[in-house]
């Protein structure tokens, strides 16, 4: 498995609230998208960064989604043109189920 790690830069304008709303109005794409795991979207207002951490089974699958189109179109959407960074998952612990 791989771990997409997707940052927004922002401003001195950026709005965390904004962001989540928006995040939220996407989620209906990712469900159900091939290959994909997991998806988490994070927001660090302290930075000005905002982004997603994505599970997928494989760097290829990842790697298909994260093109120059959607990095425009999620440029487009956030307002900030997202730069992706990939890690191998080397283990997973899962304690209980998520609820936000």
């Amino acid at each position: 498995m791989i771990l997409a790690i997707v940052t927004f830069r922002y401003g001195d304008d950026f709005d965390p609230e904004q962001f989540a709303a928006t995040s939220r109005s996407r989620r209906d794409f990712y469900v159900g998208l091939d290959g994909l795991r997991q998806k988490l979207y994070w927001v660090a207002p302290e930075r000005r960064e905002a982004g997603g951490a994505y599970v997928w089974e494989s760097r290829e699958r990842a790697e298909s989604i994260y093109s120059d189109e959607w990095k425009t179109r999620a440029e487009q959407v956030f307002g900030a043109r997202p730069e992706v960074h990939f890690a191998d998952i080397t283990d997973v612990i899962t304690n209980q189920p998520v609820s936000i």
